[in-house]
């Protein structure tokens, strides 16, 4: 789904995705993913892919394999992942099961360099019982001088 969001300031699209939890169809998908808009951008939403070996961790001896470390070079060679923000992976997606449990990182924020400041960090924030996922948010931090810096 693509939205385009205008401003008198600043002009951007917004692309949301969610792609299909089986590996098969999800390469499918990314194999026809079509080329985006020139314009900056937000492209966001729950990938169903972890793109490097640290974006998983699991208690079991056998871990998920399903990484594409590619995916967002290739796909999105201009955009920056809000993660990188981050000083550790922020996990989305957590699964506790009888005999092991895991969690992942397979939602994404990404965005135009034109469209973030350096005061822009993403924070990850549950949202149970409505999923099994936390929603990645971004958020800009506001810093205030202090009131000696203003002379009060």
């Amino acid at each position: 789904m693509d939205i385009k969001v205008s401003h008198p300031t600043q002009s951007f699209f917004l692309q949301n995705i969610y792609a299909p939890a089986h590996q098969q169809d999800n390469s499918l998908l990314w194999q026809s993913f079509p080329s985006l808009p020139p314009s900056p951008m937000f492209v966001c939403g729950d990938f169903n892919i972890a793109t490097h070996a640290h974006d998983r961790w699991s208690s079991s001896s056998s871990p998920s394999t399903y990484i594409n470390p590619n995916l967002m070079n290739y796909l999105f060679p201009d955009l920056i992942d809000l993660a990188s923000f981050s000083p550790s992976p922020l996990f989305t997606l957590f699964c506790n099961y009888s005999t092991c449990s895991s969690k992942s990182r397979i939602d994404f924020i990404l965005a135009s360099s034109s469209l973030l400041k350096p005061s822009h960090t993403s924070i990850t924030f549950p949202i149970y019982p409505l999923s099994d996922h936390h929603a990645v948010i971004l958020k800009s931090v506001c810093q205030y001088p202090s009131l000696q810096t203003i002379g009060i």
